[in-house]
């Protein structure tokens, strides 16, 4: 078919800035992604792809995890925070090209966990 579908991922209980960044308190030890893809695709597989800011605003891969898309075509994953938790990380989503759909990812989500 060569159609993209469409991957949203959303962090929860953070505050989301005018800047479109999510903030998270000192307290936060684990974030919640929720998500999904449209046209449906339930049993198929989503990475979700986290990274953290290096001193010199490079970005470093921490994790890949791959979700299955469940009967209503969403997804969750917990991400938990490395011991030096606070600092700014981004977040992505990937759905593989299948046989009828192109590959597509999330807009990236910038979040940032206080140090205080």
């Amino acid at each position: 078919i060569g159609v993209r579908p469409r991957v949203t991922l959303v962090p929860e209980g953070g505050e989301e800035g005018l800047d479109g960044v999510y903030r998270f308190n000192s307290k936060t030890r684990s974030v919640r992604f929720v998500g999904d893809v449209r046209p449906l695709h339930r049993g198929n597989i989503v990475s979700v792809r986290v990274l953290k800011m290096k001193r010199n605003g490079s970005y470093r891969e921490l994790v890949v995890a791959r979700r299955v898309l469940d009967s209503a075509g969403s997804f969750r994953y917990r991400f938990s925070l490395p011991n030096r938790w606070w600092g700014t990380y981004r977040a992505i989503a990937r759905f593989q090209r299948d046989s009828d759909h192109l590959g597509a990812r999330s807009q990236r989500v910038d979040f940032v966990v206080s140090a205080t």
